[in-house]
């Protein structure tokens, strides 16, 4: 008998107290905006791209419009100290490539492990499959830090350094209110910003949270871009959460565009632009995603899905909600339109509405049109939902990435075309890893298990009253976790500093003994420079900000997991399966990436941004200290 847990579409497995790494729940209803007027007509290229890639089920107050303005360009915490490659140098225009190419496309698919996708390998004959064939395929790049979360992978693509660097440490932390009328410090993810609100269909500001990459410390990709174009490149970003898009380019991208399942459609926020772009109110007129709530997902027929998962398709350990069962079929549509807009980010339509967009921005924007190489970045998030919900082992996982390998063969055919083999280049790789679904692992007599982060803080907590007494009056000594971490309070802060640091070691102590926690450690007791520690303890230095972090941070042990729910699967841990991402890099002509290879040797996460700089011939941006790939 199978195990299941109902889970309600915004609250998927894999949920952590303070990592956001589910949305929040659907709002009532679809904002009445999505049939707002749409703005003067753009060019006609734009819909004739557009529905060109089908996926098939079954069968800083107001910058400028341009998104880079005036804005300081020295990198806040981009100092030489960075230990993990202090002696390498930085990468460098590379003389050899092409001077024919356009475009760099750089794809970040959420969650996906070295673990799970080299055997899959050899299923892919379309768009992933020509990538593997034809360019360069590094099995197993390492994520060099601890909370491998989507916020900070996109962050570190963007710049090139560890999060410790360029500021953001996970996809949320309890952060001081720019407003001290606010009050104190509270728990929000990383690109929410209220000054710059997102827009809705009729160019007005929708009502919530505002996003922006007001949060990174560092310059990215696409700002280097800018600086060595003398602005006239392009850099657009496009998925289906805020945090991939506001991020994986930098601090000023040209756009980032994502999913809005408010709206059931794509937008931006003020920070990115002035307005709303015309395109994408004509992309959401002509090809409206509500035209996809109905569509049912099946596996697709020419896959032996049970041998090459070695699982049935409702398998122990993954989850169900108000939408999705165990198994397929799948559909969104008999749940109402507000519920099936959020849902959707659950199946492979989500894959499609990058694409679409995809295309749409090329043609808008006119990426790759003229002599200075532009960079277009594609987010496909539904990867991550997908598998914290059935688990990265399931039917359903495995059937997006074969329906994407098709997906992109399509794209490719059409870049061939707009831009030549030789004038586009692609470089591909994930945000993170992901744990083996617990079940199945238990099922194989590992010491797997399920952390709930209240069994943490409830450690904390009475660590903390062990050696301090009952807190004040309406007080509490721990505020609560986020981010990896304890975080302390106020009235814990006044108290005097050796009872301070005895409360903080017995927290550690008391962490650590919990099973399933690999390690535990004080944030004041990192060095600048996180060397003399563990390998598990320097992965946490490498994702601690002091003035972001809180006062203990730990890690779970491989396959184990922290999670709030007891199905699906989470990452953000130091474990392979959390760091260990492929990366493959496409570029035909190209004296170091032009010939197919298989790279078994071991990189660093932190030489993808050289290398898209380099395939760029531009310098990369300031805090990036690795040299690009092989």
């Amino acid at each position: 008998m199978r195990s299941s847990t109902y889970h309600p579409i915004g609250q998927g497995a894999g949920l952590v107290a303070g990592s956001s790494v589910v949305p929040a729940a659907v709002s009532a209803a679809v904002s009445a905006a999505v049939s707002a007027a749409v703005s003067a007509a753009v060019s006609a290229a734009v819909s004739a791209a557009v529905l060109a890639v089908v996926l098939v089920f079954g069968g800083c107050k107001q910058p400028p419009s341009a998104g880079h303005g005036e804005k300081d360009k020295t990198d806040q915490r981009a100092s030489s100290d960075d230990p993990t490659f202090e002696t390498a140098q930085a990468g460098s225009p590379h003389p050899g490539a092409p001077a024919t190419r356009r475009l760099v496309v750089l794809i970040v698919i959420d969650q996906l492990p070295s673990w799970w996708f080299d055997p899959v390998v050899p299923q892919l004959r379309g768009g992933l499959g020509r990538l593997i064939r034809d360019g360069v395929y590094y099995t197993t790049a390492r994520i060099p830090y601890a909370l491998t979360h989507t916020a900070a992978g996109h962050a570190t693509l963007a710049t090139g350094a560890l999060p410790r660097i360029h500021g953001i440490i996970a996809n949320s932390w309890f952060r001081r209110p720019t407003n001290p009328a606010q009050g104190g410090r509270r728990e929000r993810e990383a690109i929410v910003d209220d000054d710059y609100p997102v827009w809705s269909m009729d160019n007005t500001p929708l009502p919530g949270p505002g996003v922006s990459s007001a949060q990174l410390l560092s310059d990215g990709i696409a700002d280097a871009l800018h600086i060595a174009s003398d602005g006239e490149a392009k850099s657009v970003s496009i998925s289906i959460k805020s945090r991939a898009a506001g991020l994986v380019l930098g601090r000023r991208p040209t756009m980032a565009i994502w999913y809005d399942s408010r709206l059931a459609a794509m937008t931006t926020s003020r920070f990115y632009s002035a307005s709303l772009p015309a395109w994408l109110h004509k992309l959401h007129r002509e090809a409206p995603v509500s035209d996809l709530f109905s569509r049912v997902w099946t596996p697709l027929p020419d896959f032996d899905y049970a041998s090459m998962t070695g699982a049935p398709d409702d398998a122990e350990g993954e989850s169900v909600n108000e939408v999705f069962d165990t198994a397929f079929p799948h559909s969104a549509g008999a749940a109402g339109a507000a519920i099936a807009a959020s849902a959707l980010r659950y199946t492979p339509m989500g894959d499609k509405i990058i694409i679409d967009t995809a295309l749409a921005a090329v043609a808008a924007e006119g990426l790759g049109r003229d002599g200075v190489a532009d960079i277009l970045a594609l987010g496909f998030s539904s990867h991550d939902y997908i598998g914290h919900h059935w688990g990265q082992e399931s039917w359903e996982r495995l059937d997006i990435l074969l329906r994407l390998d098709r997906a992109l063969a399509e794209l490719w055919r059409q870049f061939d075309a707009q831009f030549g083999p030789r004038g586009y280049a692609v470089v591909l790789t994930a945000d993170h890893g992901v744990a083996r679904l617990v079940d199945r692992q238990q099922a194989r007599g590992e010491g797997a298990r399920r952390i709930a982060p209240a069994e943490i803080a409830s450690a904390a907590r009475r660590a903390a009253r062990a050696v301090l007494g009952p807190p004040p009056p309406n007080g509490v000594w721990v505020r609560g976790l986020a981010a990896s971490s304890v975080y302390m309070t106020p009235s814990f802060a006044a108290r005097p500093r050796a009872e301070r640091d005895q409360a903080l070691d017995q927290i550690v102590a008391a962490i650590a003994a919990i099973p399933g926690i690999a390690a535990a450690v004080r944030v004041d007791r990192f060095s600048p420079s996180c060397k003399d520690l563990g390998d598990i303890e320097t992965a946490l230095c490498h994702s601690a900000v002091p003035e972001r972090s809180g006062q203990v941070m730990f890690s779970a042990a491989r396959d184990c997991v922290i999670t709030s729910v007891p199905t699906g699967t989470n990452h953000g841990s130091a474990n392979p399966d959390d760091t260990d991402v492929p990366v493959l890099v496409y570029a035909p002509g190209s004296k170091r990436w032009g010939q197919a290879r298989k790279v078994r040797d071991q990189v660093s996460f932190l030489q993808v941004t050289p290398t898209v700089a380099e395939l760029l011939h531009i310098p990369p941006p300031s805090a990036a200290k690795a040299p690009a790939l092989p």
